[in-house]
């Protein structure tokens, strides 16, 4: 804009509601699109475009050029302008998700309950049923809700979930979940190794190994049985530990320089004893991940970690 347009300008500001931009304090209470300084330039019909602006909104400034929304101008003052600043429209099958995990999340839908069907949706979003199976399709992928052919969609139950690629700590992933974690420790002492527990820990036979039996719950639902052997020379104060208030993995890892960690997982049924600790049935799968953790070429502890499959996930993400 050259020195003669310049002075064809007419500046509007809005005192007292607004301030420039630079300046301190913008009052709370505006809650709609207020000018602080709008551009206009004349033209020869008597309408003029607004070539720049700034806007506050909810304390946040907004600069704009180049729109041209008309507006009448009388004796070069610039009147007000309504102008609305729109949010990026939501697809409506994002709204839709929405309302549902809203709805479980608030205990509306319980676990294993129905959710209403989608036409009956479909009518309350004022939506095609198209965009409707869109949003469940994406929540039934996400492992939120079941779907069963001439039956419904169901609320599913709520899984656990670890990653494979690392070394976890239970308790910390139930409290990522805002869960509440606990565990009950049904052994904790010290073993005599036989000839298989000595092959497998890499020790010599009558050697000291220590061992825990120990059932962790989420939210008072049994998640993880994890029994453990442990290299009493790597860990000497192993018996000491309180295992209702830490983990056996959060005192490895705090205690034990570990170098390598190897998993191996496999589908199994729980056994007796293991359906009674898990509060599960005979005919229950179960994921059984047996991790074997070394430092320096020197195995520390051999775990057997079983759980409820329907209570619980393991993932995996590889960047290629």
């Amino acid at each position: 804009m050259g020195p003669d347009q310049r002075q064809t300008c007419a500046h509007y500001t809005r005192k007292g509601v607004g301030r420039r931009f630079g300046s301190a304090a913008v009052p709370r209470e505006t809650r709609r699109p207020i000018y602080d300084q709008a551009i206009y330039r004349p033209t020869s019909n008597g309408k003029a475009i607004l070539c720049s602006f700034c806007l506050i909104l909810d304390n946040s400034v907004l600069f704009g050029r180049g729109l041209r929304p008309w507006l009448d101008v009388k004796n070069g003052a610039g009147k007000r302008l309504d102008f609305t600043v729109k949010q990026p429209a939501v697809p409506r099958y994002q709204r839709i998700k929405a309302h549902l995990l809203e709805s479980i999340h608030q205990g509306h839908y319980q676990p294993g309950t129905k959710i209403p069907p989608e036409l009956e949706l479909a009518k309350a979003f004022e939506v095609s049923r198209m965009t409707v199976n869109k949003a469940i399709h994406e929540l039934v992928e996400d492992g939120v809700l079941l779907r069963f052919a001439g039956d419904g969609t169901y609320v599913a139950e709520i899984k656990a979930e670890a990653p494979l690629m690392e070394v976890s700590n239970i308790a910390a992933e139930i409290e990522q979940r805002q869960h509440a974690h606990a565990s009950r420790v049904v052994a904790h002492r010290a073993l005599e190794a036989d000839e298989a527990l000595a092959r497998r820990m890499e020790m010599a036979i009558g050697d000291t190994v220590y061992y825990s039996l120990i059932v962790h719950s989420e939210d008072d639902l049994p998640v993880q049985l994890e029994e453990r052997y442990v290299n009493p020379n790597w860990a000497p104060g192993y018996l000491e530990q309180d295992f209702s208030l830490t983990t056996p993995n959060a005192f490895l890892m705090s205690n034990s320089p570990l170098t390598a960690v190897e998993h191996r997982v496999r589908a199994v049924l729980p056994e007796g004893r293991e359906r009674e600790l898990l509060q599960v049935d005979a005919d229950e799968p179960c994921l059984l991940v047996l991790r074997q953790s070394w430092a320096h070429r020197c195995l520390v502890a051999y775990a057997r970690l079983l759980h409820p499959g329907s209570r619980y996930t393991l993932h995996s993400h590889l960047k290629m």
